[in-house]
């Protein structure tokens, strides 16, 4: 089993580093202009690379949480093991809010995408974090067991 499967292994939290980086890109959030995108934070969470950014429009802004979970698995070897993955992509993204990905290269993603009103302080992007990685956690650990990092 994967680093991803263990299921009682606790949160580990971002670097001090990383943690800092983010607070200084939420505090620029406010000069972002209609329809630009901006990138928010990189880091790692509990070993998914996250990545976060933000998309304006007039009406609202649009925060995308992404994380990378792994490759699908290409040897003659793992065949049910590819099929086990791309079965459980394509029933678990119709149910969820968080949307499971498979991208040309074979790279599987978990994607949330949650509206911020203007209204919202600037730093409205955790709870996006928050919701994603709790929807999404359960069936990253499950996938964890097929694809390969």
């Amino acid at each position: 089993m994967g680093a991803l499967s263990e299921a009682a292994q606790p949160l580990t939290p971002p670097e001090a580093s990383e943690l800092r980086d983010l607070f200084y890109s939420i505090e620029s959030l406010s000069a972002l202009g209609n329809g630009q995108t901006r990138h928010i934070a990189n880091f790692t969470l509990d070993g998914l690379k996250i990545q976060i950014t933000q998309t304006h429009t007039a009406e609202e802004s649009l925060i995308s949480v992404v994380a990378f979970i792994g490759y699908l698995p290409f040897s003659i070897q793992s065949m049910e093991r590819r099929f086990a993955v791309l079965r459980i992509i394509s029933d678990i993204s119709a149910k969820l809010f968080v949307k499971f990905e498979l991208d040309n290269a074979g790279r599987v993603f978990a994607r949330g995408t949650y509206i911020k009103d203007v209204n919202n302080a600037p730093d409205f992007i955790f709870y996006p974090l928050i919701m994603f990685l709790q929807e999404s956690r359960p069936f990253i650990n499950l996938l964890g067991e097929y694809v390969s990092t």
